[in-house]
């Protein structure tokens, strides 16, 4: 219910609705437990008598408590029942549902706490730590068995997630200090091979476009490109690393800049396939040809990876086992059947297509 709705109640029906959220979290105790008599009830919320009556006769009409001889008891079977419902949601927190990762991601979530017999509440933290701080607070608040958690930042504050009452399991980062288990690409691994390709396809000169929000000392996609392009004899220029704003006017004016620094043909990784796309938008707007001028790569393999033109070389990674792995360990803490936490990883694979595709490009040429 929504708070302001509740201030606008009569104080009765206020209180009641407050406490039926905190009957269903176990506040009172279990069902059978002792409740508060009417006095007790008045002193604790702070309302008249006459007022505490009227919330225990909607408590008693809600089946939440029942009266044994003079004394109110928390309800057994109806009780038990709502508790059993109320407790089996979780929360799933991402930093933008419009994203089309994240929506996938908390998708593949929702049906499959949906197949467990679990609802779930989506919540948007707009990659603010304040915001996702506020809205691991409301989660906790409403009740819900546990989270799985995009971070919204990888510097988020541990205690976060160290002091949260609930279990959490955090998806694509991890939180260094939190002590949850999180669910990762092995990044750094098929960021080496995106380099390999590039090279193998002819490119000599290289780029990386990464975003504002990830900073480059934890971003395993930057490091892991630096490294497979040193393997093979080639360094990134400071100038040719670039990190785009949520901007996009500021962010094309850096994209235009990059491009007219050379003319030989220039390959680019961007560390997700929306930068990507944009990237073949302002090719196109400036003339230059993909894959012959421009060799683009992304990561995600998101739909509109197949929907540009050229299509796009990227990442896939397996969302759908990204998501049971995250909510297999959810289950498992909060049967409180393991304390322990671990990083896992889920190997992704390097998609290759027509973006990238230089030395095809050159045989035709030569032929």
């Amino acid at each position: 219910m929504n708070e302001e709705l509740v201030m606008r109640l009569p104080r009765a029906v206020q209180e009641q609705y407050l406490i039926r959220e905190e009957i269903l979290k176990g506040t009172y105790g279990e069902p059978g437990a002792p409740f508060l008599t009417t006095r007790e009830l008045a002193e604790r919320r702070g309302v008249s008598v006459v007022t505490a009556q009227h919330i225990m006769v909607g408590l008693r009409q809600e089946g939440l408590i029942e009266l044994r001889g003079k004394k109110y008891v928390l309800a057994y079977e109806e009780l038990a029942l709502e508790q059993q419902a109320y407790r089996k949601i979780i929360g799933i927190l991402v930093p933008d549902i419009q994203n089309e990762f994240h929506a996938a991601m908390a998708k593949a979530v929702k049906t499959l706490a949906e197949e467990r017999g679990y609802r779930a509440i989506i919540m948007d933290t707009g990659y603010s730590c304040e915001q996702e701080s506020r809205a691991v607070q409301a989660l906790v608040h409403f009740g819900v068995a546990g989270i799985i958690s995009t971070p919204a930042d990888v510097q988020q504050d541990p205690q976060l997630y160290r002091s949260c009452p609930v279990p959490c399991v955090l998806i694509a980062h991890a939180v260094e200090g939190s002590n949850c288990s999180s669910v990762q690409v092995s990044s750094f691994q098929v960021t080496q091979k995106i380099a390999r390709h590039l090279v193998e396809q002819g490119y000599r000169h290289f780029a990386y476009l990464g975003t504002q929000a990830v900073r480059l000392v934890q971003d395993d996609r930057f490091s892991g490109f630096c490294t497979g392009l040193q393997c093979e004899g080639y360094e990134l220029a400071g100038r040719d690393v670039l990190q785009l704003p949520q901007d996009m006017e500021t962010a094309e004016a850096m994209l235009r800049a990059l491009l007219q620094r050379t003319d030989e043909p220039l390959a680019v990784f961007c560390y997700h396939d929306l930068i990507a796309a944009a990237l073949c938008r302002v090719c196109h707007r400036m003339g230059r040809r993909i894959p012959e001028d421009v060799g683009i790569v992304g990561f995600d393999d998101l739909p509109i990876a197949t929907s540009v033109f050229p299509s796009l070389t990227t990442v896939r990674y397996r969302i759908m086992s990204m998501a049971e792995i995250a909510l297999q360990q959810l289950m498992r803490e909060i049967r409180g059947q393991t304390t322990e936490h671990d990083n896992y990883y889920v190997e992704p694979t390097l998609i290759k297509r027509e973006s990238t595709a230089l030395a095809e490009w050159l045989m035709r040429d030569e032929t």
